[in-house]
């Protein structure tokens, strides 16, 4: 229901950083979804010095959460990521954000992913079952289902502001 999903997305409106790129994953916080992998990659980036301008927020709950908090503590990412937990409405931190990320190794239908870009939020997505039917290139980038896949699609589109401009224009007429 994209009239609902737009409706909710202006509730409450949030700020999530003042930094210039928000990102955001929002999800069952399992192992299977890959954030675990997700924040290996944004240590690599961080070490790299790409993260001074980023913050990324995991949206969700889950046998992985305290796994995945002890990991951004272990990667001193805490000034860089924030975990909010589960959210009756994850529409306004979405609408809020830059960048949606689905890091999953596997997916059955990316919802989350539909309804970021209902919302004009471009995907960075690993090539799982069904992202190549919901995810038209020129309104994200489907990357190969890795860590190294990860880094190198986010390491482009930190390096390259304009990439993600395109993405966020192209959505305009989605």
């Amino acid at each position: 229901d994209d009239k609902k999903i737009l409706e909710l997305s202006k509730k409450d409106n949030i700020k999530l950083s003042n930094k210039k790129i928000n990102l955001i994953s929002v999800g069952r916080l399992h192992y299977d979804k890959g954030f675990h992998v997700l924040l290996k990659v944004l240590d690599r980036l961080n070490t790299e010095k790409l993260l001074s301008n980023v913050h990324y927020t995991l949206v969700g709950d889950g046998p992985e959460y305290n796994n995945l908090k002890n990991l951004i503590k272990e990667y001193r990412l805490s000034d860089k990521v924030s975990m909010v937990g589960n959210q009756s409405n994850p529409f306004k931190y979405v609408k809020s954000s830059d960048m949606f990320i689905l890091s999953s190794f596997h997916e059955s239908f990316g919802n989350v992913m539909i309804e970021s870009l209902i919302l004009g939020v471009p995907v960075l997505a690993t090539r799982v079952a069904t992202i190549d039917e919901i995810l038209e290139e020129k309104n994200g980038m489907i990357v190969e289902n890795s860590e190294e896949g990860l880094y190198k699609g986010l390491k482009t589109i930190l390096e390259n502001s304009k990439l993600l401009q395109e993405y966020k224009n192209n959505l305009k007429e989605y």
